[in-house]
């Protein structure tokens, strides 16, 4: 779901955990939260 709404340029919303910390770059193209 990350790359298909970054490929968008949709924003994302996502916890941190696994491989969400190095696809999404918090307050650039999406935002972790805990």
């Amino acid at each position: 779901m990350l790359i298909e709404a970054n490929a968008c340029y949709k924003p994302v919303i996502a916890y941190k955990s696994g491989g969400v910390v190095e696809v999404v770059d918090n307050g650039f193209n999406g935002f972790l939260v805990k």
